[in-house]
């Protein structure tokens, strides 16, 4: 899958409580002329790595991959 251009939105909410990232939504928003399925395929990838994986069990994560 060829890629032309990538945004990425990203909001985090904090805990004052004790002091903490309540949660985080991240958009990535993918410039090309992919299907619906390339799109899932690069969703669950970004879900196997490591960052992903490490947030997830410090926060709850709201996260979306779409085309522009």
């Amino acid at each position: 899958m060829e890629i032309s251009g990538l945004s990425i939105r990203l909001k985090g909410w904090r805990q004052d409580s004790p002091p903490a990232i309540a949660r985080i939504e991240y958009e990535i928003i993918v410039r090309n002329e992919a299907d619906e399925e390339m799109l899932d395929l690069l969703h669950r990838n970004i879900q196997k790595g490591t960052i992903f994986h490490t947030l997830s069990k410090a926060t709850a994560l709201k996260d979306t991959v779409r085309a522009a």
